[in-house]
């Protein structure tokens, strides 16, 4: 599309959650996003493959890969290994004796459960690529966080190849500084990430991706891109500085589909109200052990008044308003 086209006659944005994301509560980082791209008349839709996921394993099957099993034991991402990177057997049998057996000391049973879970992924991912409409999108992001990255990679990989002209884009703490870079560099089927504070650069991406514009211009901070097959990077992302501009989070999506999934059932929907980032202390004298925040580590947070809103907002949420707005 020529530069100038109006939004309406567009493509929409998609942004996806997908396992081993929580059930219990929305992505913030999606619905801000959501709310502001709307505050900018490009239209976008969220969705949570992860309850899709939880109704074919069966939601306590679910939640006892993603909450009960320790994340740093990667079961979650493995169960996809097969469907991004195809068959490994002799990968696999180490991961089972060296990781689930001798690291974390599951049981027969359990390694039989885990397998199980890996069984269902193909169906599913077969599932996303057929009921979800990609052809009303333009942009298909991905939010990635612990054990939503195998998983993520290897639906964005399907939805390259049957889908070429969709531009696919990461972002989400596995996403952060060199990660991101190297894993961009890894998956030639991800056009573009957005490591680091995303309310600004995923946006004017977005804008120029829907307008045929992100070629041969000058792109935002914060974006990580290809150009001649080599991965490039436009520096670190502005940190937001104004907290009080920030949108009010668009919850709609995730309540829409947590109410018509079995998940319902088992996670009890928990919305966070964020009043501030970085972090107060660290920003005067930052603890040595620390290794969070990372180039986000000034400490900002939004005004009593507005902070009071917010609050006022979510719990709003139980009268069934979960739109987000200024």
């Amino acid at each position: 599309m020529s530069v100038g086209t109006s939004h309406e006659a567009m493509k929409r944005i998609l942004l996806l959650s997908m396992p081993f994301g929580a059930m219990e509560r929305p992505a913030l980082g999606l619905s801000l996003l959501k709310a502001r791209l709307t505050w900018d008349g490009i239209a976008c839709d969220v969705r949570y493959p992860s309850f899709t996921f939880a109704d074919l394993l069966g939601a306590e099957e679910y939640q006892w890969i993603s909450s009960a099993l320790p994340y740093i034991a990667f079961a979650g991402d493995w169960c996809f290994t097969e469907s991004l990177h195809g068959p490994r057997p002799a990968a696999d049998a180490g991961y089972l004796a060296e990781v689930l057996q001798k690291t974390w000391r599951l049981g027969a049973e359990d390694i039989a459960r885990v397998k199980a879970v890996r069984a269902m992924a193909g169906e599913f991912l077969d599932h996303c690529m057929a009921c979800i409409p990609w052809e009303d999108y333009a942009v298909v992001g991905f939010t990635s966080t612990f054990e939503q990255n195998i998983a993520s990679l290897a639906l964005a990989k399907r939805i390259k190849t049957a889908h070429p002209c969709i531009a696919i884009v990461f972002g989400g703490a596995n996403w952060e500084g060199e990660m991101g870079e190297e894993l961009h560099r890894q998956f030639s089927f991800v056009d573009y990430a957005c490591p680091g504070e995303a309310d600004e650069s995923f946006p004017a991406l977005a804008a120029l991706l829907l307008e045929g514009a992100a070629k041969g211009v000058v792109l935002p901070p914060g974006i990580v891109f290809r150009d001649g097959g080599r991965t490039l990077s436009t520096g670190r992302a502005v940190p937001v500085r104004n907290m009080d501009a920030l949108p009010v989070p668009d919850f709609s999506d995730y309540f829409r589909e947590w109410s018509e999934s079995g998940g319902s059932l088992v996670a009890v929907p928990t919305v966070l109200i964020e009043t501030s980032r970085g972090c107060w202390w660290g920003d005067k004298s930052h603890c040595t052990f620390c290794g969070l925040n990372g180039a986000t580590l000034a400490y900002r947070s939004k005004s009593g008044a507005r902070a009071g809103g917010n609050a006022v907002f979510v719990g709003s949420l139980a009268d069934g308003s979960h739109r987000g707005g200024r």
